[in-house]
């Protein structure tokens, strides 16, 4: 910290002399005050040459001097260290990022694929396929028809019908006819019967 501390002194070096010595000019030898001014103004840019230059010599050797001292070079090497060690640690981290995003991707795929086979699974024991569809006569209900795969495709069964007398609707499934139950038109149709029979 010292060693620093000195070089940043030095190498901000400015120079608090007067620079007298650089007059090419006698301000003395002036016959009028306007002489005297052209004098000064002429010696002026000769001292702040002579400034500036001096000033340079100064960082010149300091800035030589810093090349070579050992205590900095040794701070110089520190210093690239652990710029290489952070950025080695940031690689680290970017990689260890790329690797938990690949194992999540590959997980959810495997997570699906394993979904995808129980449920197609499911549907070769069962052999059943539940698919909801919109009862055109009725909006507010949700029909489940059920599709049963017939190991001997050449016996077809008889089909079934459900009816409903307060509706005089007929459905092709116990199902399908609760839900026509639960709807409704049909409790409405239901009061209207029973006024009726009233």
């Amino acid at each position: 910290k010292d060693v620093l501390s000195f070089y940043a002194v030095w190498s901000g070096f400015v120079s608090r002399l007067s620079f007298g010595w650089a007059d090419q000019y006698n301000p003395n030898e002036a016959e009028t005050r306007y002489q005297r001014r052209a004098i000064e103004k002429e010696n002026k840019k000769y001292r702040d040459a002579e400034k500036r230059r001096y000033v340079e010599q100064v960082r010149s050797l300091v800035e030589f001097c810093k090349k070579r001292d050992k205590r900095m070079i040794g701070i110089k090497k520190k210093k690239q260290e652990l710029k290489l060690k952070q950025e080695k640690e940031r690689l680290l981290a970017l990689e260890k990022r790329k690797e938990i995003r690949r194992k999540a991707r590959e997980e959810s795929a495997r997570h699906f694929e394993m979904e995808m086979a129980l449920r197609e699974k499911e549907e070769r024991e069962s052999g059943q396929k539940v698919f909801r569809l919109a009862d055109e006569a009725d909006t507010d209900d949700c029909v489940q028809v059920e599709n049963t795969e017939s190991e001997n495709e050449s016996s077809v069964k008889e089909p079934q019908i459900w009816r409903c007398e307060a509706c005089a609707k007929s459905f092709k499934s116990s199902k399908q006819l609760s839900n026509h139950e639960r709807s409704k038109k049909h409790k409405e149709a239901v009061k209207r019967l029973r006024k009726q029979m009233v």
